[in-house]
C-alpha cells in the first residue's frame, strides 16, 4: 500500500508538471548544449524525467540546484562534478518498502550515488523501441511510450486513453556496477547485461532474450542505482519483457552505426522489465493516475500494449 501510494504522488507530480507546462517531462534532451563556463555535454541527455518533478513533490529548493544544460556524466563513465553533490541524496518517497536495498549507496565510477524504486515507461521494446535514448524528433528510431529524448508529450498524446497507458513501474535495486557474473547470478544483479551481436547480427521484433542473457560478454548491475540520469539503464524499463523476468539485457548491435555526441558506436537495445518484491506482480501507475497491481503471468501482449501511446491495442487487466 505504501509503493502504491508513493506512486501516486508522482502519477500525481507528472500531471501538476503537465499542467504547469502544458507538457510532459522529456525523458533528457538530445542535442548537447553548452553550459555557462563553456563545457559541453556527452550527449548523456542530462537529468531524466523524475528531477524535474522535483518541484511537484514538495522539493522546490532541491530542483533550483539543477542545471540543465549540464550532463549528468561528464565523461562517458564518470559523473560530471557539478552533480557530484546530489548524487547520493535519498528520496524516500522514491523507494517501495519492500526492497531492502533501497537507500544504500553505490560507488559508479568514484562516485557515490543513491537511486530508487521506480522507473518510467519508454514503451514496448519491440523492433526500433529497444533502442538506448531514442529521441522521436529527427531519429527513425525511437521509443512509442510517454517517455524518451527531448519528447514534449501532451495528455493528448496518449490517444489509446490514459487509462490503458503505463507510465511507471517498479525495478530492483541493483548491486553496482563491479563483481558480477557474467551470466550467472540473482534476477536484481543481472539487470543490465551486455551482449553483443557482430558479423551481420539485427535485433529483431521477437528475440530470444534468455538465450542472449545467457551468452553475455559482460553485466552490470547498475538498474535503479542513480536517480539522477536519462540514460536508459538506469530509471527506465520498457514492456519487451513481463513483469519480473529474470532475463536482462543491453544488446549493443555493432553493426548499426550510430553517433552519440562525437562518439561513433553501434546501436545499443535495452530490455529491461519491471521489477519488485512484491509476491507475484509489480504496481503500475497508468495514465489517469491510478495505481494497479499487474501479475506476473499478464498476456505479453497487453503488457506490451499498455506501454504504448498510441498503437491501437485493446488492453484489459
Amino acid at each position: 500500500m505504501q509503493c502504491a501510494n508513493h506512486q501516486k504522488q508522482w502519477g500525481l507530480a507528472l500531471h501538476n508538471y503537465h499542467d504547469a507546462h502544458r507538457a510532459f517531462p522529456p525523458n533528457g534532451i538530445k542535442e548537447a548544449a553548452v553550459a555557462a563556463d563553456g563545457t559541453t555535454t556527452t550527449g548523456d541527455g542530462g537529468p531524466g524525467v523524475l528531477p524535474r518533478l522535483l518541484p511537484f513533490i514538495e522539493q522546490v529548493a532541491l530542483e533550483s540546484s539543477f542545471d540543465y544544460s549540464q550532463g549528468v556524466f561528464g565523461a562517458r563513465s564518470g559523473v560530471n562534478s557539478y552533480y557530484t553533490p546530489l548524487a547520493n541524496i535519498k528520496l524516500n518517497i522514491l523507494n517501495c518498502p519492500s526492497d531492502g536495498y533501497q537507500g544504500e549507496e553505490r560507488d559508479l565510477h568514484g562516485t557515490m550515488t543513491v537511486g530508487g524504486s521506480y522507473v518510467i515507461c519508454t514503451g514496448s521494446g519491440t523492433g526500433n523501441n529497444s533502442l538506448m535514448d531514442s529521441a522521436k524528433t529527427g531519429d527513425t528510431n525511437y521509443n512509442d511510450g510517454l517517455f524518451y529524448l527531448s519528447s514534449k508529450t501532451r495528455m493528448a498524446t496518449m490517444a489509446d486513453g490514459t487509462s490503458n497507458t503505463m507510465i511507471i513501474s517498479e525495478g530492483l535495486y541493483g548491486q553496482g556496477s563491479s563483481g558480477i557474473s557474467t551470466s550467472t547470478g540473482s534476477a536484481r544483479s543481472k539487470i543490465y547485461q551486455r551482449t553483443y551481436l557482430s558479423g551481420g547480427g539485427t535485433i529483431a521484433n521477437d528475440m530470444d532474450i534468455a538465450a542472449f542473457s545467457a551468452t553475455a560478454t559482460g553485466g552490470r548491475g547498475e538498474h535503479c542505482t542513480f536517480w539522477l540520469p536519462a540514460r536508459a539503464t538506469y530509471m527506465t524499463f520498457n514492456a519487451y519483457l513481463t513483469p519480473n523476468r529474470k532475463d536482462a539485457g543491453d544488446i549493443w548491435d555493432q553493426t548499426e552505426a550510430y553517433t552519440v555526441g562525437s562518439s561513433s558506436n553501434g546501436r545499443q537495445h535495452l530490455f529491461v522489465a519491471a521489477r519488485s518484491e512484491h509476491t507475484g506482480g509489480v504496481n503500475v501507475t497508468f495514465g489517469d493516475g491510478s495505481v494497479h497491481f499487474v501479475s506476473d503471468s499478464v498476456n505479453v501482449d497487453t503488457w506490451r500494449g499498455a506501454s504504448t501511446v498510441n498503437g491501437g491495442e485493446v488492453t484489459s487487466f
